[in-house]
């Protein structure tokens, strides 16, 4: 499950890589184009927008996956092993809260802009796909967070 979950936080990853080089591209020509033809890309700020979603939440369960995210351990680390693994265990578990009402709300703003057929103001997009990504990405991020649970208290339970 770990290696399966992994492979997809990695492949959400790369696709968040490839938007975020789409993206330097993009902001790149509409830059040349508006000071060298004073002709800036049409949509150039709306894409950007709907582009940073998916670059943020697909990176995010890698992130977890790799201990990536921001962590204090000026304190921590100076604690017994187990005492380390049970805040872990504790910290994770907060997140995995918090994390899961973003995945609800999301699904449930998405529904809405699905039923209203919402679409950015200047190329006509419907924002209903992107807005789907945020808790697909939260999503995975909850399963990637439920590992570190899953691996803390494993390493309580072995101290």
């Amino acid at each position: 499950m770990d290696k399966t979950l992994h492979a997809i936080s990695a492949g959400l990853n790369r696709i968040g890589v490839a938007v975020l080089f789409l993206l330097m591209i993009l902001t790149s020509a509409d830059v040349f184009m508006r000071y060298l033809f004073n002709r800036p890309i049409k949509g150039t700020f709306e894409l950007t927008e709907l582009m940073m979603v998916v670059t943020v939440f697909f990176a995010l369960a890698y992130t977890e996956s790799k201990k990536g995210h921001v962590s204090v351990e000026l304190v921590i680390e100076r604690l017994p092993q187990r005492s380390q693994a049970v805040i872990d265990a504790l910290t994770s578990l907060l997140s995995l809260i918090i994390i899961s009402v973003i995945v609800w709300q999301g699904f449930v703003f998405a529904h809405e802009t699905m039923l209203s057929g919402e679409h950015s103001a200047i190329l006509g997009i419907p924002l209903f796909y992107f807005k789907a990504l945020v808790p697909l990405g939260a999503l995975v991020l909850c399963l990637e967070i439920l590992i570190s649970i899953i691996n803390a208290l494993r390493r309580t339970a072995k101290k």
